[in-house]
């Protein structure tokens, strides 16, 4: 899914970039027809082509978090619809499951921060969220704890 994200993008980048390689090399290789206008102009393309290829990767990690945040709401929307007990758990079993796909996303892109204020965010908010996950179990289980006995008085 994310590996068709730009992949045309992305070949015609690196391609752009072993070709300005090539031509940096050659012009080295023949120091008696030095010219170096042709070492700036494949110096710039090899520098625009890298300036690419690493904004598409951004672009990729990006959408790949953005789309384990689609997933981690759609769950939560699922839960809030559950009607039983063992419908929850299930439901919170998937819900697990793509907050730790969530958790693993947003730790690579933390490693990438280079500013530590930055990166003291983002590990705060990751904080906050594991926190609220498990504050989310331990009241759903009471709600439905509770739920029971009160039908059971009711009857």
């Amino acid at each position: 899914m994310f590996i068709k994200f730009g992949i045309d993008e992305m070949l015609e980048a690196c391609d752009i970039a072993s070709r300005a390689c090539n031509k940096f090399v050659t012009e080295l290789i023949n120091h008696e027809n030095f010219n170096k206008s042709t070492l700036t102009e494949s110096s710039r393309m090899l520098l625009s082509s890298i300036t690419r290829i690493l904004l598409l990767a951004d672009r990729i990690a990006i959408k790949r978090l953005v789309n384990s945040i689609e997933k981690v709401d759609k769950r939560l929307l699922e839960l809030e619809n559950v009607k039983n007990f063992t419908e929850f758990v299930y439901k919170f079993s998937q819900f697990g499951s793509d907050m730790v796909e969530l958790a693993n996303i947003s730790g690579e892109r933390q490693n990438d921060l280079k500013d530590d204020l930055q990166r003291a965010e983002v590990c705060a908010s990751r904080s906050v969220l594991e926190k609220s996950t498990m504050m989310l179990l331990t009241t759903c289980k009471v709600y439905f704890f509770y739920k029971i006995y009160y039908l059971r008085y009711l009857n």
